[in-house]
């Protein structure tokens, strides 16, 4: 199997491209600011709609036993539909955490459905959030083929790729790459496992560490070291 560039998903919900915070305003019914670690109950959105005017959340899911798995981040400028994420309450437990000092606008979410089925443009902006919610779950479900280090390096492999931007070496540089505690999360992986797994990538020549950043320095060996650890669980 050759890896594809379309098949993971960074889970990041980035800003929506349409400029809707006047009309969010317009909209809301009050607005709210949370610092960062403070976990946003279910309960208290029930017919809620956020916009994430400044700051970041997280969606997490967690067992019995409190262990946490990122499902995706929503960035500034993003709505938070906790309507689409009770879906998966039937089957597991979710938490939304502020990653960052947060403000928030609420909206009904009657109010929030109207408006966007009488503006097309924001509509399919909400198809297109939806899609992407299902592109990062089926993703999470297609990392199960893989073994720990095989999450971590197919994880660079694609952040770099986003970044697609290399130099005249053929280098790629991943600027603040996201700390152990965030691929963790992202991925599955044990952080002493990154820290292992990262190293072995400078002793082969594949990455080199750059204060808070990571010098992809020959993406088709990373490419190929991903295909040898999906063989080993085919």
């Amino acid at each position: 199997m050759c890896t594809s560039e379309n098949d993971y998903i960074i889970p990041y919900l980035t800003n929506n491209p349409i400029n809707v915070l006047e009309q969010v305003k317009q909209i809301a019914y009050k607005r709210g600011e949370i610092k960062k670690g403070t976990e946003i109950y279910q309960e208290s959105l029930k017919d809620v709609v956020l916009y994430i005017q400044k700051g970041r959340l997280k969606t997490v899911m967690f067992n019995y036993y409190g262990a946490e798995k990122l499902l995706f981040y929503l960035e500034e400028n993003t709505f938070c539909l906790p309507m689409v994420t009770g879906a998966f309450s039937e089957t597991i437990s979710t938490r939304i955490i502020a990653v960052e000092d947060c403000e928030l606008i609420y909206i009904k979410e009657y109010d929030y459905l109207t408006y966007i089925f009488t503006n097309r443009k924001m509509f399919d902006e909400f198809l297109q959030g939806i899609r992407k919610r299902f592109a990062i779950t089926a993703a999470n479900v297609m990392d199960s083929m893989f073994g720990a280090r095989g999450r971590l390096y197919k994880f660079i492999y694609h952040m770099a790729f986003n970044n697609r931007t290399a130099d005249k070496n053929g280098n790629i540089l991943i600027e603040n790459f996201p700390s152990r505690g965030d691929i963790a999360s992202i991925t599955g992986v044990h952080r002493n496992n990154i820290t292992t797994y990262l190293r072995d990538l400078e002793k082969m020549g594949v990455i080199e560490k750059v204060k808070h950043d990571i010098l992809v320095k020959d993406i088709d060996k990373l490419k190929c070291l991903i295909d040898q650890e999906f063989n080993k669980y085919e």
